[in-house]
């Protein structure tokens, strides 16, 4: 009887409707919980400071001209000066 009185009820607002969770450290890298907060927060540290034309990865594509191998090809550019 005492594991039941420990258990949520059934119509906890954390489970009904818009389930909620607690938000994970910042430094959270495991199976934690994700919330919607904390991945927004990690999309905004992500993006960060980028210049609104490169701050997508289509638009960093394209910066580079899609090729995957840029690092290399800027490589062989610099090493035919």
């Amino acid at each position: 009887m005492g594991e039941v009185q420990t258990k949520a009820p059934l119509d906890s607002p954390a489970l009904t409707g818009t389930p909620t969770a607690p938000m994970p450290e910042t430094t959270a890298a495991g199976i934690e919980i994700a919330t919607a907060a904390f991945v927004a927060a990690k999309v905004a540290q992500l993006v960060g400071s980028a210049p609104e034309a490169l701050d997508t990865l289509q638009e960093l594509a394209d910066a580079l001209g899609n090729d995957p191998n840029f690092a290399i090809t800027v490589l062989n550019k610099l090493a035919g000066k």
